[in-house]
């Protein structure tokens, strides 16, 4: 410990750039002289399938000073607009440079929102660049840009549509209260389904009988994850009637459910 003292008493007698160093045993804090500065070839792009190959931009920055020779790694950060990079997606480099082509940069959108409408709206991005030498240290931020596209939905929903059908739905047995496929989950999911506890449902795919789940016996339980089986039996409302959030997983051949106060 002592020695670990010493060598920050050092350092920070020293005053390579530095104009503070904290001392606590978990972690030093060095403050340095030049932060990354952060550059782009563009602010926004036209983000298309058919020019996915077209080159997109280029970020580039100047080196983070320490104050001594260390091995800098540097990390692009990219996060939706004002979140203060909660979430944000992220590409270590040891580099300072990136660029992306423009299905590249329509990846950063989806894998910021993995359930992106079919027709989304323009959408700002801010993107930044943190510069670290390890651990022990405080990173290094460049300012903030902002760049602005309007992206496309990259990835495809399974060709099979699923849906709820039975007298416990507000269709009955004539039709289905179609569900919506989630990227992010994997799963087909419903929201504010009213469910009557008179009645019975199922799941099935297409507006057909060809492939439908039906219940066990937990699925009539009040259990969070029921069991499903191809052409089982119609399936109970779990917990009475009212509102309910569904999701089915048809790998797992299980559902989900929630009901709403």
């Amino acid at each position: 410990m002592k020695k670990w003292f010493l060598q920050a008493a050092v350092v920070c007698a020293l005053g390579f750039g530095f104009t503070a160093c904290d001392k606590d045993e978990d972690r030093a804090t060095l403050k340095v002289g030049n932060m990354p500065t952060l550059t782009a070839t563009a602010t926004s792009a036209t983000l298309t399938p058919a020019n996915a190959s077209q080159a997109g931009v280029t970020f580039s920055w100047t080196p983070a000073e320490f104050g001594y020779q260390a091995a800098v790694t540097y990390t692009l950060e990219f996060a939706k607009a004002g979140t203060n990079f909660a979430n944000a997606k992220a590409f270590p480099l040891t580099t300072l440079t990136k660029s992306f082509t423009k299905g590249e940069l329509n990846q950063v959108y989806n894998d910021l929102d993995c359930n992106l409408p079919a027709a989304p709206p323009a959408t700002p991005l801010d993107v930044r660049v943190r510069a670290s030498i390890g651990d022990k240290v405080d990173p290094s931020m460049s300012q903030v840009l902002a760049f602005t596209a309007t992206p496309y939905q990259a990835q495809q929903a399974p060709t099979d549509r699923w849906g709820i059908i039975g007298d416990a739905t507000p269709t009955g047995w004539g039709s289905d209260s179609d569900m919506n496929y989630d990227f992010c989950s994997g799963t087909y999911k419903i929201s504010n389904i009213a469910l009557s506890a008179s009645g019975k449902f199922k799941f099935r795919a297409n507006d057909d009988w060809a492939l439908n789940f039906g219940g066990t016996a937990a699925a009539s339980a009040n259990t969070p994850s029921p069991t499903l089986v191809g052409g089982g039996p119609d399936i109970s409302v779990p917990s009475g009637s009212g509102n309910y959030d569904i999701s089915l997983n048809v790998a797992a051949k299980t559902f989900t459910w929630s009901k709403r106060p």
